[in-house]
């Protein structure tokens, strides 16, 4: 659930084009686990 949450964010946000959806999920999800461990 929190996935679907974050791509449709992404989407709402930056626009992002299909292709480079992969890349910035990956992305915003290595951030997201940063955060938790800090």
């Amino acid at each position: 659930m929190l996935e679907i949450g974050l791509e449709k964010s992404i989407l709402e946000k930056n626009e992002t084009p299909f292709t480079y959806l992969p890349t910035v999920f990956k992305n915003n999800e290595q951030r997201q686990i940063f955060e938790d461990n800090e």
